[in-house]
């Protein structure tokens, strides 16, 4: 069964709410004035959601992760390669204007399975796809985070307008740019959430299953349900995993397995696992260790790199293992931090994974009556806002050290709220346990 939802704060006469345990009551807005804040962050979240579409330049309309899948799924549609160079598949299908975001000679990264799942929307004209395709991402992650609020015990409305809200946040802003999978995959995180929370293992490992094999990375997960001693969900996890991932494979055909396998993925992450975009503490040691695309003409040491790397990822994986989920009191979603930093290729975008962690560690805040250090609060408004307009970007051939420092800073603070975890804290700590399986 769920957990007992719990009242955050009790209305009190006076604008006064007072705190569970009998603790000093806090001043709390007027109703009115909630009402009116409450529907400006449902305006600001829907107008932010239209003017990905409306008012999106024509760079940014084709400079996108969706592009790539769209034109690589109507490639594969068409019997032709789709892990062809992104740039003359991009002249076939959407003509000369189209700027894909991907440089000469370059392949589509991505693997089979995405490509499978994109190829309906493949048969629209692009813009039409293009906008379905950011209206059910922005729609999954909206619903998503009103999941995780919903499931700590806040009413259905107010977990609606903190979803949809959520979509303003400039970190979801630079993710719906790129009209990315991850929404789909942060509602996949939600939805085993709360269904191992409920004690339904086979759909909680399910979900988990799609989410990796849409994207590896989430593959981690698998640490979280061995820890709880869910062995149920995790063969659940696997399969579905496997299943899909099988499926999408017999589609595209061996040949175009192999091309991803074989090249897509590998020059993939040779060309981008020194870049300073790269959050992942796996992309330290390449980005000072080797002659790479940014830094061309630093010392060349991948040998060393992949040992430091290989060290950094095990303690990463490690610490996903022993969290101790202080700040949040969910094992689950503590881990969502060292699995952005222990997979090899983590970007500004990634950060939505942590709005749930946020809103998590914000909601315990309120109920136990916590004041936040100066420290914490810098640490979440540089995750929530990310790189601001004019200080992103990295110059190829010859980025400057002060140019990752905003690239550095958020792996910083990614750290610090992983960190966060381990704080000592004064009723020891007590996490959440999942419900018995069943």
């Amino acid at each position: 069964m769920l957990a007992s939802p719990f009242v955050v704060m009790e209305k009190n006469s006076g604008g006064l709410v007072q705190a569970p345990n009998g603790t000093s009551p806090r001043f709390s807005f007027p109703p009115s004035i909630v009402r009116v804040l409450a529907v400006l962050a449902v305006l600001l979240g829907l107008f932010s959601v239209a003017g990905r579409e409306i008012r999106v330049t024509t760079n940014e309309l084709t400079r996108n992760d969706f592009t790539q899948d769209y034109i690589s799924a109507k490639a594969w549609r068409t019997d032709v390669n789709p892990y062809g160079p992104i740039v003359d598949l991009s002249r076939r299908f959407l003509g000369e204007s189209a700027t894909p975001g991907i440089g000469p000679g370059q392949v589509n990264p991505h693997a089979p399975t995405e490509i499978v799942f994109l190829s309906p929307l493949s048969a629209l004209p692009y813009r039409a796809a293009r906008a379905l395709w950011l209206l059910l991402i922005s729609a999954s992650l909206a619903f998503g985070v009103g999941m995780v609020a919903r499931g700590v015990g806040v009413s259905a409305r107010a977990s609606a307008v903190i979803g949809i809200g959520a979509l303003a946040l400039p970190v979801s802003q630079t993710y719906l740019q790129l009209v990315q999978f991850d929404g789909l995959i942060v509602l996949l995180l939600a939805a085993a959430w709360v269904t191992l929370r409920r004690g339904h293992d086979a759909w909680a490992g399910t979900a988990l299953g799609l989410a990796a094999a849409l994207k590896f990375f989430p593959a981690i997960m698998i640490l979280v349900l061995l820890r709880e001693r869910r062995f149920r969900a995790a063969g659940w996890m696997v399969g579905s995993a496997m299943a899909v991932s099988a499926v999408a494979a017999l589609a595209m055909g061996s040949a175009n397995l192999h091309r991803f396998l074989s090249v897509a993925a590998p020059e993939n992450f040779r060309l981008w696992r020194g870049a300073p975009l790269n959050l992942s503490l796996i992309g330290v040691p390449y980005r000072w260790l080797t002659a790479n695309t940014w830094r061309p003409h630093q010392p060349n040491l991948p040998g060393l790199a992949t040992v430091i790397a290989l060290v950094i990822g095990c303690g990463a994986l490690a610490a996903v293992v022993r969290t101790p989920a202080r700040a949040t009191r969910d094992r689950f979603w503590a881990a969502m931090p060292w699995m952005l930093l222990a997979a090899p290729l983590s970007w500004e975008f990634s950060l939505i994974y942590l709005i749930p962690v946020l809103l998590l560690f914000g909601i315990r805040m309120v109920k136990e009556s916590e004041r936040a250090g100066i420290a914490t609060l810098v640490t979440i408004g540089i995750l929530v806002i990310g790189v601001p307009p004019g200080l992103g970007g990295a110059v190829e051939g010859g980025t400057t050290v002060a140019r990752t420092l905003p690239y550095l800073l958020l792996t910083i603070a990614l750290f610090f709220v992983a960190l966060l975890e381990w704080r000592h804290s004064k009723d020891g700590g007590k996490t959440m346990t999942f419900a018995p399986a069943t």
